[in-house]
């Protein structure tokens, strides 16, 4: 009890007491730090997520816009293709019908040689039977 009575009465006690006020404001500052080091990381997350959510979403829309585009080009590469198959039909008939209508030519030629020769051959034979 000589000690304490010492102690409190003496400048220990006061380094003490000093000592003990500092701990307590530490404990004090240091759950206001922490706090306060916890709002601006939420703060912080929150941004990130922002930030993410914007990212996202201007790359969802640019993915759109090409998926839009690439559809707009096949569509017309599918329209090209057709409109060339339908080109090369077209084509076919009129080669089709060039190549009939030559052979048709080609067959009263070959009728008109073949009455020619079979009436050259029957004059032969009148002829030859006259003689």
């Amino acid at each position: 009890s000589k000690v304490t009575g010492r102690m409190k009465s003496g400048l220990v006690y006061q380094a003490m007491c000093t000592w003990l006020c500092n701990v307590q404001e530490l404990a004090v500052s240091r759950t206001k730090y922490c706090r306060a080091i916890e709002q601006r990381k939420k703060r912080v997350r929150v941004r990130c997520l922002d930030s993410w959510h914007m990212h996202t979403m201007k790359e969802t829309h640019k993915r759109d816009v090409l998926t839009r585009v690439l559809k707009r080009m096949s569509l017309r590469l599918v329209v090209v293709a057709w409109q060339k198959w339908w080109d090369m039909i077209l084509e076919n008939k009129h080669a089709v019908q060039v190549a009939e209508r030559s052979k048709e030519q080609m067959q009263r030629i070959l009728l008109c040689i073949k009455h020619t020769s079979t009436t050259l051959a029957f004059e032969r034979w009148c002829g030859y039977i006259e003689e």
